[in-house]
């Protein structure tokens, strides 16, 4: 043979036979399963937006199922696609997932203009629940602070009673006041396809609530990680593996 032949060069994972069949691409499967459940949200919403006069974003959303269901072929979601098919299609993905997006946040800001706020002391924060039951999960929220004098927050539910946050990052000036802050809370209770308003009050003294930093060496003791449904037993002379899972309502 003479000259030099061109080998492709195959950058993701692949069968040692027939290049792009073996495969499974689990990107496209978090991709597809991120625009998905984001463009079902955004239906929701776009729903009750349209019941409070907002025009209804049929074009936006039409395009973006579009998108979804021509990614949904058995040759594409499979993963069996070489680098540049991957990538064609990640390009629907993305654009799937960006007009669900745009729609979602532009229904809970119509929703969020009708909901009373008039008596809040504080910055309101509405957590919406897109679930058809009551809901607990991590809220993480992002606040500015034009206002000088702010070092700390407090962070209140409805009914006015303090609620424990995380703050986990931060901006401060140069004169140490607060200017911009990411934080975390556990929003309870929140209704199915509904919301609850908290509320944030900036401090003129006190602190933030930073996680607690421990240092984990091969000697530090056995460490436990658990919720309300199960209980997680690490060991860090083990490298940080888990020596017991626990199911606290079999046992």
């Amino acid at each position: 043979i003479s000259g030099h032949a061109e080998i492709p060069v195959i950058t993701r994972d692949m069968g040692p036979i027939f290049a792009g069949t073996n495969v499974t691409n689990i990107d496209s499967k978090l991709a597809n399963r991120q625009a998905e459940n984001t463009l079902l949200t955004a239906e929701q919403f776009a729903t009750l937006a349209y019941l409070l006069g907002a025009p209804y974003p049929f074009e936006a959303m039409d395009h973006a199922w579009g998108q979804i269901l021509f990614n949904s072929h058995h040759d594409a979601i499979t993963g069996t696609e070489g680098d540049q098919v991957y990538l064609d299609l990640s390009f629907g993905w993305r654009e799937a997932y960006e007009l669900a997006r745009g729609v979602l946040e532009r229904s809970l800001l119509t929703i969020g203009k009708v909901i009373d706020t008039e008596r809040i002391e504080g910055t309101p924060l509405a957590v919406f629940n897109s679930l058809s039951w009551p809901r607990d999960d991590i809220v993480t929220f992002e606040l500015a602070f034009p206002q000088n004098k702010v070092k700390g927050i407090k962070i209140l539910d409805p009914e006015g009673r303090a609620v424990p946050y995380q703050a986990d990052d931060y901006l401060r000036n140069k004169n140490g006041d607060i200017r911009w802050l990411k934080a975390s809370f556990i929003g309870e209770q929140i209704p199915p396809m509904g919301y609850r308003v908290f509320q944030v009050v900036p401090l003129s003294d006190g602190g933030l609530v930073l996680p607690r930093e421990q240092e984990i060496t091969p000697s530090t003791q056995q460490i436990i990680l658990q919720n309300q449904f199960y209980e997680i037993t690490i060991d860090p002379s083990r490298g940080g593996g888990i020596v017991s899972l626990l199911d606290k309502e079999s046992g």
